[in-house]
């Protein structure tokens, strides 16, 4: 069976609501903790919506061949506020508004920045999803307006687009 595989869009504008049919927003936010390991990331982050919230750590390891291993781990918001110490100094806190809907059978989650944000994330709009399709075979909501994939383009991930 194929793995499944995260897909990344740069998308250039937030349309209207009505167009997404149902969907659901959630406020994040998420930090970086400090990791004496290059080649582990440790990311915290809180999600909420209508006030009430979840708390996650997730831990991502590049191992020698290159291949990478994550691990997320539901966590209590005590346990988040004393992680919240050991956050990375170099790093911003992102904030982000999520919007999670299913169009053509496929779950999209779309992660709008949101202020305070270093100004490379001023208006970025990005579409994710996970799949098994390749290049084309996956089709993307007409009524977004998508800039280009950059799944591969490290200035967009999380980790790049959070540096100080």
């Amino acid at each position: 069976m194929p793995q499944s595989k995260r897909r990344k869009y740069l998308i250039r504008k937030m349309p209207s609501d009505d167009k997404f049919g149902k969907f659901q927003d959630f406020d994040v936010v998420q930090n970086y903790l400090t990791s004496g390991d290059e080649d582990v990331q440790e990311r915290l982050r809180k999600r909420g919506q209508q006030g009430h919230c979840t708390f996650m750590v997730s831990r991502r390891t590049r191992l020698s061949d290159g291949s990478v291993i994550e691990t997320r781990r539901q966590i209590s918001e005590r346990e988040y506020q004393d992680l919240l110490l050991q956050t990375d100094k170099t790093r911003l806190t992102a904030f982000k508004l999520r919007r999670c809907f299913i169009c053509n059978r496929q779950y999209f989650q779309m992660d709008v920045y949101q202020e305070p944000c270093h100004e490379r994330c001023e208006g970025l709009i990005l579409l994710e999803t996970h799949t098994t399709l390749e290049g084309d075979a996956l089709v993307l909501p007409s009524f977004l307006d998508v800039v280009k994939e950059v799944t591969d383009d490290s200035h967009y991930s999380m980790y790049k687009l959070t540096l100080k």
